[in-house]
């Protein structure tokens, strides 16, 4: 700006011999600037009208105020550079050391952490980029953190302990932003590893974090995950499940529900079926199954839910039906951080012939040699009477949640056995997502080729 110019900046020639030589000026031109800054914080206007103004070329000014002001003042703005006050006497002049010792103590600051990075990768761009950037914008500059989007990645820069600002609440508030303008984006624990405390942004019990899995992996874009307490899953026909997890759940409190559905009709006396789904114990997958079960019927004015036999009623005898040799089929690969995920699937009717499916796989020496063979299987035993089961082959939780699959699907006479040989790499929850994606590939797959053939025989 012109006004805090020095002479020798606007005119080098005009000043003094030793600048007009080669029309150079140095440090002391700042100290000029500072003389002038320092004016205009004690008296709320510059010390020269322009720079036309002779008083300018000159060096003097008329100043209203404390003799040590002045004389610090008069030492800065001064016509000749040589003459101007150092910044090491400007430090030792009376008005300097008497105002340091008039103000208070600054506050000791505790010593932070260095600068550290969260990284957030997006499963597919947001709805509203420019709306995203500006919320980001705004996040920063409220909780001074410095956060942007780089294509499909959320980068935060944060001081890992700022004082008066706990980043748990930090933390809740980017989620919130990142849960309305990416929808998409699941909630997981490793999102934000630097939060402590999950009352309101994730799950603070291991359960609640397994049964949160479990329902991710079964449902997929159908589950959705407002908070760790309160969660949303669609169950077909515009109608949906609404979760309030409260504390306690699941051992001494059931969870709040509500119907979301179109017109607000609900299918008639569901909530007293959905409170019956509480046990002690998880009930959510149950609750939306038995929602999904009571909207189908209702579309359909079929008579809602089968009976079904578990393993703690294993049967007898099973239905004398003709051993014919069981036809296996394999799906593609899935290859996810160098372990290899495969699954098999052959329409059965008795425990007799899941146990024929799986000694025949086994008798590939490469499945035999797997990490694990996890598999679920759901069939009639007396009509209208399910049996299933599954089996985890060391994998615990993977094969419940194939069998969660296989409902959710409606599948019946039917095995699924997905291998797995595990990689160097660790893949956490992951490795339940790889199980039900490679299940449903092959099932999808061969049900996509039952209708051709249907289609050509037609």
């Amino acid at each position: 700006t012109p006004q805090y110019l020095a002479p020798e900046v606007l005119a080098p020639n005009s000043v003094t011999p030793v600048c007009s030589s080669n029309g150079s000026y140095d440090e002391r031109a700042d100290v000029w600037s500072l003389g002038v800054i320092l004016f205009v914080m004690l008296t709320g206007h510059y010390p020269f009208r322009s720079s036309e103004d002779p008083l300018f070329w000159e060096g003097r000014f008329s100043f209203r105020g404390s003799g040590r002001a002045e004389e610090l003042l008069r030492g800065l703005i001064k016509k000749r550079p040589e003459e101007r006050l150092s910044l090491e006497q400007c430090l030792k002049s009376a008005w300097v050391l008497d105002n340091s010792r008039k103000a208070p103590p600054s506050p000791q600051r505790p010593v932070t952490k260095s600068l550290q990075e969260l990284r957030i990768r997006l499963p597919q761009a947001p709805k509203n980029v420019s709306k995203f950037k500006t919320e980001l914008d705004s996040f920063s500059l409220k909780h001074k953190v410095s956060a942007s989007l780089q294509i499909l990645e959320v980068v935060v820069a944060f001081c890992a302990e700022e004082p008066d600002s706990p980043l748990d609440a930090v933390w809740s508030e980017l989620w919130e932003v990142l849960r309305q303008s990416c929808p998409e984006l699941k909630w997981s624990r490793s999102l934000f590893p630097e939060c402590k405390s999950w009352s309101l942004d994730g799950p603070a019990d291991p359960m609640l974090e397994e049964e949160q899995e479990a329902l991710e992996a079964i449902y997929a874009a159908d589950f959705e995950v407002l908070n760790s307490c309160s969660w949303i899953i669609h169950v077909g026909c515009g109608t949906a499940l609404r979760v309030e997890l409260p504390a306690g759940y699941p051992a001494s409190r059931p969870p709040c529900v509500w119907v979301e559905c179109p017109h607000g009709t609900a299918p008639p006396d569901i909530q007293a079926s959905l409170e019956a789904c509480w046990t002690g114990s998880e009930c959510v997958y149950d609750m939306a199954e038995c929602l999904r079960a009571a909207v189908h019927a209702a579309q359909t004015g079929e008579k809602p839910g089968l009976q079904i036999v578990s393993k703690a009623a294993d049967p007898d005898v099973a239905p004398a039906q003709a051993q014919a040799k069981l036809s296996i089929v394999h799906g593609e690969i899935l290859i996810d951080r160098k372990s290899s995920f495969q699954a098999h699937m052959a329409h059965v009717s008795s425990i007799q012939e899941v146990e024929s499916v799986r000694d025949a796989l086994l008798q590939d020496r490469k499945i035999m040699a797997a990490t694990h063979n996890v598999a679920a299987w759901r069939f009639r035993y007396t009509d209208p009477a399910i049996w299933e089961d599954f089996t985890d082959d060391g994998e615990a939780g993977a094969g419940r949640r194939l069998l969660a699959v296989l409902k959710k699907r409606g599948d019946k006479d039917i095995v699924v056995i997905v291998t797995r040989w595990r990689g160097i790499i660790h893949l956490g929850v992951d490795r339940f997502r790889n199980y039900c994606k490679a299940a449903v590939q092959l099932l999808e797959n061969e049900d996509g080729g039952r209708q051709g053939s249907k289609k050509r025989g037609q």
